[in-house]
């Protein structure tokens, strides 16, 4: 029977000794075969082939009368009837599922067969579609699961010159369609071929072979092929479907020479093109598409045994290699094209002793190499030559050898090049057969739940694993929340998005059940950056301010002090008022932040510098309120009216503030107590002006004339009695004072200029 690969590495098979079925286990690393269980019991014989099921669990139907399915437990070596079949008999294999159960079909001598559900855990056999006589079909058979968990194969129809009909079977939905194929046309169930359009491609028989497409959105049937290019009794043998999308196959007998050639059909126009015929003797195994997107075959039933190399963008052939009287065998068995672009096989004659060699050809490199050369105590007389490729290891079987009749599983490490074998004898049984079928493994995601995530969070990476160690893949519901780039994930926006961890399997895994977590993105938080505004005074030039958000988001400004400022930010701020001013930044938010804490920045206006007017003893300043008047530096109590009566000689000054901020201090004024004279002969006319101001002195004296912020615009001594002219027509409209320094005495009149 075939071998099937367990999840350790070893292999489980079934041998006939004396007419006793043995359940054996081959070891390869220790190279030995251990006897595990007689099967006789249950009925289970060599013809019948183990299917592994995700759960690591091996299954099999035996050939009884009454037909039961068993399974076979490797970790306790127990062996155990699962189900009895009543009338129906399970036709082909298993197809395992990823939850552990099994999906097939079945036959019966009065019914039209079905396609059934185990679980071999609960043991519930279920029916999922029972067929009927036409127009639906009986016996299905050839029946797998395609990656869209659908089921196609083949079934008889009761008038047989109806020709077969094509099945397809929806294993969630139940849903059943068959697609029937024109009189006399019987598809071969081993050609069919899903090209990434979802369109399905096979071989029909009927007095010549045809190419059948079968559209599965319009359920259209189509023969693809004219006959007239194929001579009566040629037979259309393998197809290859490519990357892109292109369909290939090869036939026989396009010619009376009975060449191979290559055809391509145009699935749009359904045109079938003969490619190129190969001039050599021979029939193509299946080609195989390698790395660099050109097909490979080798000939059987040839003279030199060619490798060929086919370039379909140039349509030409290229002998590659030959390996002349070292016969592949009377099976058709296609080659192996390793992930790393390098084509393995094994012949039944030719090499240095004409039992056999193991060969090895480098794509890449136009290499062919010899691995290893059979010889008279190991040879591939008898038996159907097949190999398959793992962990870099070349597995195999042969019937029997040179010197025996028992035969042997070999190995050939493809790194050291040792070759051991471990001989089929009694009671492990003899003549294995058959091909090491390269088992799968189940795999299961470990996928952590997704914490809430604020839009405004940095990318960050997922975590799930897989108990394979293959690279988990993952996939957003909404990008518009969150986009995915490996395992990164991006956020784009508030919202919800269901994240999908999936491993679609390879030739060692099955594919893991898919684990969905969701990932809520709510609104970022964010902060506003707004500097304390330095104080001012009244009279400063306009200025601006700045803020901003920590989600870059525009900042909007407002105050409640829109007595002592004008203007909004960011344009100029203008002082108008003395006092404390407060302005306000905020950001209101959007759809992705929630609104930021306000800030306030609150800042003083100073008052302007005051100035004193002099009038005797009565001492007056510039600054209507909040004075405080000094004398001699200390605050003197309850002089807070905007006019003071000196009564003291020495110097008084006086200070401003308001709300807390005050103004510099004034320049001091001296007071004397004493009177002078010749202060009351001073003269200052015309009051107001708008052109000339005239002032008298009646000796000599400073004349200094201020504007209210304190700053001189003339500045004049005078050495003898003397009337001075200044001319003030410049000057902007406003408060002036002129101030008269005479005699250690000083003083201030006010003046208007209009």
């Amino acid at each position: 029977s075939n071998i099937t690969l367990k999840d350790d590495g070893n292999f489980i098979g079934v041998v006939n000794f004396n007419n006793e079925n043995y359940l054996f286990e081959y070891v390869p690393g220790a190279s030995t075969i251990i006897s595990k269980f007689w099967l006789s019991d249950f009925g289970v014989d060599p013809s019948n082939t183990f299917v592994k099921a995700s759960s690591g669990l091996l299954y099999t139907a035996t050939n009884e009368n009454v037909q039961k399915v068993v399974e076979y437990n490797p970790i306790s070596n127990t062996v155990r009837e699962v189900y009895q079949l009543e009338s129906q008999r399970i036709q082909n294999r298993f197809s395992p599922l990823a939850d552990g159960s099994l999906i097939g079909n079945t036959t019966s001598e009065t019914t039209a067969g079905s396609l059934f559900h185990l679980d071999p855990q609960t043991a519930v056999f279920n029916e999922l579609f029972e067929f009927s006589m036409p127009p639906e079909a009986i016996r299905p058979e050839g029946f797998d699961v395609d990656v869209n968990g659908k089921l196609y194969g083949v079934a008889d129809r009761v008038e047989t010159t109806n020709g077969n009909v094509v099945i397809e079977y929806d294993v969630a939905t139940g849903a059943y369609r068959h697609f029937q194929m024109p009189a006399d046309h019987y598809l071969d169930p081993s050609s069919i071929q899903l090209n990434s359009e979802g369109n399905l491609y096979g071989i029909a028989y009927t007095s010549s072979p045809e190419l059948m497409e079968i559209n599965l959105t319009t359920g259209e049937v189509s023969t693809m092929s004219p006959l007239d290019y194929f001579q009566e009794g040629s037979s259309l043998t393998f197809l290859t479907v490519t990357k892109d999308g292109r369909v290939f196959g090869t036939a026989e007998q396009l010619s009376a020479e009975e060449h191979a050639f290559i055809y391509e059909v145009d699935v749009t126009t359904g045109e079938m093109t003969v490619k190129k015929e190969y001039p050599g003797d021979g029939l193509f195994t299946k080609f195989v598409e390698g790395p660099d997107g050109k097909l490979y075959s080798y000939l059987f039933w040839n003279s030199d045994n060619t490798v060929v190399r086919y370039d379909v963008d140039l349509n030409e052939f290229e002998t590659l290699g030959s390996f002349t009287g070292q016969l592949v065998g009377a099976n058709i068995i296609p080659p192996y094209l390793s992930p790393e672009g390098k084509i393995y096989g094994m012949t039944r004659t030719g090499g240095n002793f004409n039992r056999g060699v193991l060969f090895e050809y480098d794509v890449a490199g136009n290499v062919f190499t010899n691995r290893y050369h059979f010889n008279e105590t190991h040879t591939t007389t008898f038996g159907a030559p097949f190999v398959n490729v793992k962990d870099n290891k070349m597995f195999g079987t042969v019937s029997a050898n040179g010197t025996g009749v028992n035969g042997y599983f070999f190995i050939l490490d493809l790194t050291t090049n040792a070759f051991t074998t471990v001989s089929a004898t009694p009671p492990t049984g003899r003549r294995p057969t058959g091909n090491l079928v390269k088992g799968k493994g189940a795999q299961v995601i470990t996928f952590n739940a997704v914490e809430n995530t604020p839009a405004n969070s940095q990318p960050f990476q997922l975590q799930a694993t897989s108990t394979s160690g293959l690279t988990v893949v993952y996939t957003s519901s909404n990008n518009a929340v969150a986009e995915i780039n490996g395992n990164t994930v991006t956020i784009k926006g508030v919202g919800a998005t269901t994240i999908t961890a999936s491993q679609p399997g390879n030739n060692d895994f099955y594919p893991a059940a898919p684990v969905e977590r969701t990932l809520t993105v709510t609104k970022g938080t964010q902060t506003i950056t707004f500097a304390e505004i330095s104080t001012k005074t009244l009279g400063d030039a306009p200025f601006a301010i700045t803020a901003s958000s920590s989600s870059n988001l525009p900042i909007s400004f407002s105050t409640t002090s829109s007595d002592k400022i004008t203007g909004t930010p960011p344009s100029q701020i203008v002082l108008v008022k003395a006092g404390k001013a407060t302005i306000t930044a905020a950001q209101p938010g959007n759809e992705n932040y929630e609104a930021a804490a306000p800030v306030d920045r609150t800042f003083c206006i100073n008052p302007r510098k005051p100035t004193i007017t002099v009038d005797g003893a009565k001492l007056t300043s510039s600054n209507d309120t909040g004075n405080q008047w000094y004398l001699n530096g200390t605050a003197i109590n309850n002089a807070t009216a905007p006019s003071f009566g000196a009564t003291e000689t020495g110097s008084y000054t006086v200070k401003t503030t308001v709300e807390g901020c005050a103004s510099a201090l004034s320049d001091a004024v001296t007071y004397t107590g004493v009177k002078d004279e010749l202060l009351d002969l001073v003269e200052i006319y015309p009051n107001p002006t708008s052109q000339e101001l005239f002032v008298t002195v009646p000796s000599s004296a400073v004349i200094i004339i201020n504007d209210v912020l304190g700053r001189p615009i003339h500045q004049r001594q005078v050495v003898i009695s003397k009337t001075e002219k200044f001319d003030v027509s410049e000057q902007p409209k406003g408060i002036y004072f002129v101030r008269i320094e005479m005699n250690e005495n000083s003083l201030i009149r006010k003046v208007l200029i209009y």
